[in-house]
């Protein structure tokens, strides 16, 4: 599942990101709170985030950090900087504290992950920011367009 600390923790620290905390936004269809049976702790299964093909999560980051591994499907990413790529099962992302990042599903095939917020350095939160554009998510552009655009139109 989505891993947001409590309202205490977050009044602690500065936001690691200039997004603010919500429901998590999605662009698509996606499922929170998803098991996932081929990982176990403590005798249950971990929790996750299922997209639809071609969905994807907002931009955002972690206070904190968070890594997801892809359980099904084919899986999609990119942090702010770089190209988005794709995810096979098995393959692990992690985006460090203050790392602007989105993740979902490829275009033509659905994903299954689990998803785990840490608390590195203290920090906790998930800080949500602007849509992924469709020249993010196909791979055309690295994310700073799309910011750029964003904070023009603050």
């Amino acid at each position: 599942s989505d891993v947001c600390s409590s309202d205490h923790a977050v009044s602690r620290q500065d936001p690691p990101c200039p997004g603010v905390q919500m429901q998590t936004p999605i662009t698509g269809a996606s499922e929170g709170g998803v098991l996932n049976p081929e990982a176990m702790f403590q005798g249950q299964p971990l929790t996750g985030r299922s997209f639809e093909p071609g969905s994807r999560s907002y931009w955002h980051c972690h206070g904190g950090g968070q890594y997801i591994v892809v359980m099904e499907g084919m899986g999609r990413v990119q942090k702010r900087g770089e190209r988005s790529r794709d995810l096979q099962v098995g393959d692990i992302e992690f985006a460090g504290p203050g790392v602007e990042h989105w993740h979902g599903a490829s275009p033509t095939e659905a994903a299954r992950y689990i998803n785990q917020g840490l608390a590195i350095g203290g920090g906790s939160g998930t800080y949500w920011l602007e849509e992924v554009t469709e020249d993010d998510y196909l791979g055309n552009d690295i994310g700073i367009n799309s910011r750029n655009r964003h904070l023009e139109s603050r």
